[in-house]
């Protein structure tokens, strides 16, 4: 059977080495919705040298699935130079392993009938084409692909602005995206120079353009808001958001204000609110008083809101509990299954423990152990292999495991427990980020080893 996700060597053009890639040759929609994400942005079977920073996509054979469209894509790139029988060995693999895991009221006549697209971008086109994306909308995107390039080429900032001021129609939400992509993509391979001549260009479309102008003008009282609340540090308080709100003079920042502090909106905050009105008179009561009704509307929508994400991720967890089969259950549910999701299940498994309810903490571990061993499975061979490292009781063994398993580390490992190790320090867990660090220097210590074996 054709494997529809798998890792495979492939060799830089560039520096003439062998990349490690992971390729992915389904994107069924239905089943993972992020899939169609990763083709469209280029993620998808990328090779990344990390020797010499080349980039490209890997070629291989496709199929595109998306059942509410009623879409079925098939691509072979035709650089590999297939045979026929073999290309519709491929595809027909591919397409069965789709077919085998859509339920059988959703095989419609489409199924039989799979669009084969002779070019990559054709592909892209007519998965764009299906979501209402346009030939000239598309152009007019690549017009805007053009003008950032050509104001990356500028000779000078001067240049650049008359070149800002001359295409001012072009500037919008997707120009800002793509210096932000270009910039992550630069910082990832450590061009510092790159990504601060993306900033200035950035600062340039602010100033210059109309849009660039408008959302500066958008994000002060979110600039605002920040740094006042950073510039009462430890004294910050309830009284000393009202007297903040007392000078407020926009209803954004105090939207802010809500929305970057809600827990200090209770009800002691609204009687301090409500006593400093009553001091004030004029103006500035009734300033004050609109600020407070504006407040009570947005906490309102944000708790009404809450509430509706929490009884939904009830409802999904409750639904993996009662099931009969726990990994079905959770292979159905994955689709929903997010940060969030996870949190609230381990407080629903805390609360449970607390309150001495035994089968109902035990059925909420099974759903636990199910979701993290599929996430687990699902996970890309570098992340799996750190988590296996991680579940070692010491460091011993994981300098054993990563001997024996020497052919698994490649720079692409030690580029991950980089970012896992900062990933993991960014969200506190800074013992977890320590030991990822120390086992990435064992992982460079044998791979500098290799080299002499």
């Amino acid at each position: 059977m054709v494997s529809l996700n798998h890792q495979r060597a492939a060799q830089c053009p560039q520096f003439q080495t062998p990349v490690p890639v992971q390729v992915e040759q389904i994107f069924d929609v239905s089943a993972d919705p992020a899939s169609k994400q990763r083709l469209l942005s280029g993620q998808a079977n990328s090779l990344n040298c990390p020797n010499c920073g080349f980039r490209t996509t890997l070629g291989t054979p496709i199929v595109y699935h998306d059942a509410s469209k009623e879409l079925l894509l098939t691509f072979v790139p035709m650089e590999m130079g297939l045979p026929p029988a073999e290309k519709e060995r491929i595809i027909g693999a591919l397409i069965r392993q789709v077919i085998d895991r859509l339920p059988s009221e959703q095989r419609k006549a489409y199924i039989l009938r799979p669009q084969e697209m002779l070019t990559y971008n054709g592909l892209m086109e007519r998965i764009l084409e299906a979501d209402g994306v346009t030939k000239e909308m598309l152009a007019a995107q690549q017009a805007k692909v053009d003008f950032v390039r050509r104001l990356l080429q500028a000779p000078s900032p001067e240049s650049a602005i008359q070149l800002i001021r001359e295409n001012d129609e072009k500037v919008d939400q997707s120009v800002f995206q793509m210096i932000m992509n270009a910039a992550q993509s630069l910082a990832a391979r450590g061009d510092e120079n790159g990504v601060q001549k993306l900033v200035a260009i950035q600062e340039l479309l602010l100033t210059h353009s109309a849009f660039g102008q408008a959302a500066e003008a958008e994000a002060a009282p979110i600039r605002q808001a920040q740094a006042d609340l950073e510039a009462l540090g430890e004294s910050l308080s309830r009284e000393k958001i009202v007297d903040l709100l007392e000078k407020a003079d926009s209803q954004e920042y105090v939207a802010q204000l809500v929305n970057m502090v809600r827990p200090a909106f209770d009800y002691q905050f609204f009687d301090l609110l409500s006593a400093r009105i009553d001091s004030l008179s004029g103006d500035a009561a009734a300033r004050l008083s609109a600020h407070r009704d504006l407040i009570l509307e947005i906490t309102q929508e944000m708790d009404s809101a809450a509430r509706q994400e929490e009884e939904k991720l009830a409802m999904l967890i409750e639904g993996m509990a009662g099931a009969e089969n726990i990994d079905e259950a959770v292979e159905q549910t994955m689709p929903w299954i997010n940060e969030e999701l996870l949190s609230y299940l381990q407080y629903q498994i805390a609360m449970a423990k607390q309150q001495d309810r035994k089968d109902a903490e035990q059925a909420l571990m099974r759903v636990y152990g199910a979701i993290m061993k599929k996430v687990r499975a699902s996970a890309p061979p570098e992340v799996q292999f750190v988590q296996d490292l991680l579940d070692l009781p010491d460091e011993d063994s994981a300098r054993r495991v990563i001997r024996n398993r020497v052919h698994e580390v490649t720079p692409q490992l030690v580029e991950v427990m980089n970012a896992l190790s900062d990933q993991m320090r960014e969200n506190g867990s800074s013992e977890v980020a320590d030991r990822i660090q120390k086992y990435r220097e064992m992982a460079e210590k044998e791979l500098a080893l290799a080299k002499w074996r």
